[in-house]
């Protein structure tokens, strides 16, 4: 994966504070292959953590508007941010709004 294409990703996975393949694919630009790299590498570090996706969550997630597989009534892996990548955010990119 490329490294701008790399910054870009962690850009866009801070600034919403969630994560999933389709946000990483459309946002950031990332193929398939890159994308499950680095959602493998971040859970390994622990810098996500796999949610499971509920109706009660998916109207306060920010993507709810733009995500479609709610539109189709289809699951996603959904992922979280933890408290350290939660502050290396806070660094990176400032807090968020």
């Amino acid at each position: 994966m490329e490294s701008c294409r790399a910054s870009l990703a962690v850009e866009v996975i801070c600034r919403y504070g969630v994560v999933d393949r389709e946000l990483l694919r459309h946002a950031a630009g990332l193929d398939d292959r890159s994308i499950e790299m680095l959602i493998g590498a971040l859970l390994s570090s622990g810098y996500i953590v796999e949610v499971e996706p509920r109706a009660e969550l998916c109207g306060s997630c920010p993507l709810s508007a733009e995500c479609e597989q709610l539109k189709r009534g289809v699951g996603t892996k959904v992922y979280v941010l933890s408290d350290r990548f939660r502050r290396l955010c806070n660094e990176l990119v400032g807090p968020r709004s």
